[in-house]
């Protein structure tokens, strides 16, 4: 099952680490949710137009399975490289693999001081 939320826009800036990007999990009608019989939650990043090339995995961490609500928190060297990037979220159990996405993922240049 593929969860389509296109019009979900994250923007950070590069080299920003600590930085905490919030997901609320919906089904397909617009639903919350409940992550809780999930094993696993990963955040998949690939360069925009690049499906094949993930560019890493990242552990997406539970705040309150009943209504979908989860985070990653993004750490040192994520994202060192403005550009334009697609993510989903991955949910995995047993026999189950349930995928929220694309979005899109903006990366901006760190601004000079």
């Amino acid at each position: 099952m593929a969860v389509e939320v296109e019009t979900l826009v994250v923007t950070i800036t590069a080299h920003n680490f600590g930085y905490i990007i919030p997901f609320v999990l919906l089904d397909a009608d617009g639903t919350a949710y409940d992550i809780s019989a999930l094993t696993a939650l990963h955040l998949l990043v690939w360069k925009y137009r690049d499906v094949g090339d993930i560019i890493f995995t990242g552990t997406i961490d539970v705040d309150i399975a009943a209504i979908g609500s989860c985070h990653y928190e993004v750490l040192e060297h994520d994202f060192d490289i403005a550009g334009t990037y697609r993510l989903i979220v991955e949910g995995t159990a047993v026999d189950t693999r349930i995928t929220w996405g694309p979005a899109k993922l903006i990366v901006q240049e760190a601004p000079h001081t």
